[in-house]
This record gives structure tokens, sequence and C-alpha cells, in this order.
């Protein structure tokens, strides 16, 4: 099997990657700094021709482009994964475009992302994609947020 992964430097990408191998898939591993993913790149010597770390920058559409021309097809199963947590913690600090940022990379880029390698997944026939979120996303457990952050009042 085929198998794109967004995100695929570390945390639950870089999991991801070693999950597919051992599965003996053939991956497409993205991130923005590949050089600087050591641990990425110490994998390919224990999966000779399976495993291909490519330059992805979801946030920018031109690497998301760039990326999808230069993918051999078919990809039967793409994982969006990459994301970014929102910035700074206090609401006093954040502003539109911290959050335009958060949500051109954990909502938009996933769609960029599946469009541009539409082709690949259709020559697959039955292709899969799995879009990640983690609970930074949570309107029930959001609990990372700062403690200067106070909730609203219930109304009684």
């Amino acid at each position: 099997m085929n198998v794109v992964i967004t995100g695929a430097n570390r945390g639950i990408g870089l999991e991801l990657v070693r999950h597919c191998l051992s599965r003996g898939d053939v991956v497409h591993a993205g991130g923005r700094a590949p050089a600087q993913a050591a641990e990425l790149t110490a994998l390919i010597r224990n999966a000779v021709g399976r495993l291909h770390v490519h330059t992805l920058d979801v946030a920018n559409p031109s690497s998301v482009r760039a990326f999808g021309m230069g993918l051999p097809g078919p990809v039967h199963l793409l994982i969006n994964n990459a994301g970014v947590r929102s910035r700074p913690d206090a609401l006093s600090d954040r502003d539109g475009d911290d959050l335009t940022r958060a949500f051109q990379v954990n909502a938009v880029a996933a769609l960029r992302v599946t469009v541009a390698l539409l082709a690949q997944l259709r020559a697959a026939g039955g292709a899969k994609v799995a879009n990640l979120s983690s609970n930074l996303g949570s309107i029930a457990d959001n609990s990372w947020v700062a403690p200067t952050a106070t909730a609203c009042p219930r109304r009684r």
C-alpha cells in the first residue's frame, strides 16, 4: 500500500510512519524541514526503497502543489496529520493572525493536500483519507488553556 503522511517529522506523524513501515507499506513522509528530522531520516536505512521523505509545508500552497506534482501515484491512504497549536496561551495576547495561521494549518491545509493528491487518490481506486486532530481542537476538553484565561460563568 502507498501511504502519504503529512507532519511526519515528529510525534504522532513519526509514529504513523513507523507503523506503516512495519506493515510493509511504501511511505511518503512530508514535513517542513526534513533535514532537521533526524529520527525520520534515520528510518530510511531500514526501509530501503519504502520510505521517501519530502519537504512539505502544508501552509504554503506552492509547496503543496509541488509535493502533489512530484508524488508518483497511486496513493491508497492519505493521512493529514500536520497541525499547529494556536499560541500564545494568554487570551489577552491572541490576535487574528494567530487564529488565522492555526485555521490555515489545521483545517484548510488538509483540504489543500487532499486536492493536490486527488489524481493519485483516484488512481488507487477506493483510497482513504484520514484527517487527524487532537484535543487542542476540542471545545469540551480545553484543559491546555493557560490559567490566565477565565471561563465565562454559567447563566442561572
